[in-house]
């Protein structure tokens, strides 16, 4: 279907995890574990080209060349953690122990050299979702200001670095408003045995609910299917039962019961 043209407005949640050479399905971006942190005043990407011109001395032929690009992401974080850090600064070293953790931050031979997968995702009902994923560093370092009128926020600058073969430095997926949304669903263990906890993300969008099948094998829906039968109703929060091995389905339905999101996983039960 064609693009709908529209003002995108709205913020979104950013995640992080090592980049190891591929860029792994969402459901594995977009867990909790992840999460950077929660975005104060937005984000901005930014693609700059640099450009060599060549003219002749009579000004009569013009020739432009591509010569280098940047691409960077800046956000601000207003909810983090210092257990993070590594995420946002090459030197930093985090050792955990009984009752916290030191963070130690500094010396050039302390580099760790590694990249990292930075994952944006804006949520839109109108125009459609909006997912931004780019590899690359901090380069922009960090400010911690203590102050008793403010929050000590962060706000990191990531300078894009190839992410394939193509050289790829931003990576843009977007969804039509008329396509089935996607859910990232992740499984871990319950607290008790054959019982499994879902995270879903993104957040449940306001008057609508979710529902939930499980079977080995499970197939996503199409946009606006119903949910009359062969699906149990799900509050987000409660363990449900299932098999270790098997797949589970979530999907996000209307007021009505029209399947508006999915997404599915293989399920990780409690022994």
């Amino acid at each position: 279907m064609s693009e709908t043209i529209g003002i995108p407005v709205g913020s979104g949640y950013v995640y992080e995890m090592p980049f190891t050479g591929t860029i792994p399905d969402d459901a594995d971006i977009e867990k909790d574990a992840n999460r950077l942190g929660y975005i104060e005043k937005g984000a901005t990407l930014t693609y700059k080209p640099t450009y060599k011109t060549f003219a002749d001395d009579m000004g009569q032929v013009r020739r432009s060349k591509l010569t280098a690009e940047e691409a960077t992401f800046k956000f601000g974080l207003i909810s983090w953690a210092y257990g993070k850090l590594n995420a946002l600064c090459s030197t930093c070293r985090i050792t955990e122990h009984n009752g916290g953790r030191t963070v130690k931050i500094g010396g050039i031979a302390n580099d760790d050299g590694r990249r990292h997968l930075i994952r944006f995702y804006h949520p839109d009902n109108e125009l459609g979702d909006l997912r931004i994923t780019l590899v690359g560093t901090n380069t922009g370092g960090f400010a911690l200001k203590y102050a008793p009128d403010d929050p000590t926020g962060l706000d990191p600058e990531i300078t894009a670095t190839p992410s394939d073969g193509e050289g790829t430095l931003i990576l843009i997926d977007e969804t039509d408003p008329g396509a089935l949304g996607t859910l990232a669903i992740a499984s871990a263990p319950g607290a008790t045995s054959g019982k499994t906890a879902l995270t879903v993300t993104p957040p449940l969008t306001g008057g609508n609910s979710y529902k939930y099948k499980t079977a080995p094998t499970v197939t996503l829906p199409a946009l606006n299917d119903s949910t009359a039968t062969g699906y149990t109703a799900w509050d987000g929060t409660v363990e449900i039962s299932a098999t270790t091995g098997n797949e589970i389905l979530v999907v996000e339905v209307d007021a009505t019961g029209a399947i508006k999101k999915a997404g599915k996983a293989t399920v990780t039960s409690k022994v």
